[in-house]
């Protein structure tokens, strides 16, 4: 449930597979170790700039971004199991995340709000695929956004995706087989890859003039 990380260890990625620990709660780093931080439980690098891992057993419902954080790193949140909402910026300042890097919250099954925020410029391949919980997303990016593909695929209980950002690209396959959207405005969108809205229950479609290429197939 709970596991030490030593001033020998100075990267997770080589060292420590954390992802094998299902039932981890909180992660300690050795005060001694200046390559790695522990925040509540939570593993960064020492500037605290990259998530690197969240306890998939973390009793806590909401994460809420702290101030220096830009990048989440691939698998970080991978099959949170309490995890029901995340907010990645503050609203009256400019600093927020910037990259959501592949799979990091793959099966968060209880996701159900995902405040991505404005400083938001881009979703990896499979960033929330099988969030199955998530009803409602809207991208106000202030930055252009590029949201790769499969990042949204399978995110079964979503009903609505709106973009009032600036100059945002949607990867082919990207909401795919979000069977519940009924409801896309796609303001401030560049482009739509190929079968990027999969989505049989669409009914309603607002799309602008600047939107400037679609996939045909």
């Amino acid at each position: 449930k709970e596991i030490f990380i030593s001033q020998w260890i100075n990267s997770t990625a080589y060292e420590i597979d954390l992802s094998t620990y299902g039932n981890l709660k909180n992660i300690i780093v050795s005060s001694q170790n200046y390559n790695l931080r522990s925040v509540d439980g939570v593993l960064y690098n020492s500037e605290k700039s990259e998530l690197l891992f969240y306890p998939a057993s973390k009793e806590e419902s909401e994460y809420v971004s702290i101030k220096e954080l830009k990048t989440i790193k691939s698998n970080a949140f991978k099959n949170a199991k309490y995890l029901t909402s995340i907010v990645l910026d503050n609203e009256r300042s400019s600093y927020g995340v910037e990259i959501i890097e592949e799979a990091a919250f793959y099966g968060c099954a209880k996701l159900s709000e995902a405040h991505l925020g404005k400083t938001i410029r881009e979703i990896g391949k499979e960033a929330f695929h099988g969030c199955t919980s998530i009803k409602y997303l809207e991208f106000i990016n202030t930055k252009s956004l590029k949201i790769d593909t499969y990042a949204f695929y399978e995110c079964t209980g979503l009903e609505s995706v709106s973009f009032y950002g600036i100059s945002t690209d949607v990867g082919d396959y990207a909401f795919a087989l979000c069977e519940n959207v009924s409801t896309l405005a796609v303001f401030g969108v560049n482009k739509i890859g190929s079968h990027a809205f999969s989505c049989n229950k669409i009914k309603q479609i607002f799309i602008p003039n600047p939107l400037t290429y679609i996939m045909s197939k």
